[in-house]
């Protein structure tokens, strides 16, 4: 399934989160409002997810912002 093989590398993160909410619309079985958050993160580099456990996010809104800081903090260094 397109949804569950989605990944960021693939993607610019404005892309991913497009994506990532269309694909969601019609997998709603698989990702409901309360693993949404999950399911998005899931999707990301294994150096991203690390830095982005100690946030224990939970809400989708946060998720996408931590992801940007955490994006750019990589950037930098």
């Amino acid at each position: 399934m397109e949804f569950q093989d989605l990944k960021h590398d693939q993607l610019i993160m404005s892309q991913y989160e497009v994506k990532f909410n269309q694909l969601s619309r019609y997998a709603w079985m698989l990702v409901s409002e309360d693993n949404k958050t999950k399911s998005f993160v899931r999707g990301f580099k294994p150096e991203i997810i690390s830095n982005l456990v100690p946030f224990q996010l939970q809400i989708y809104s946060q998720a996408i912002e931590k992801v940007l800081e955490v994006e750019r903090g990589m950037q930098e260094n």
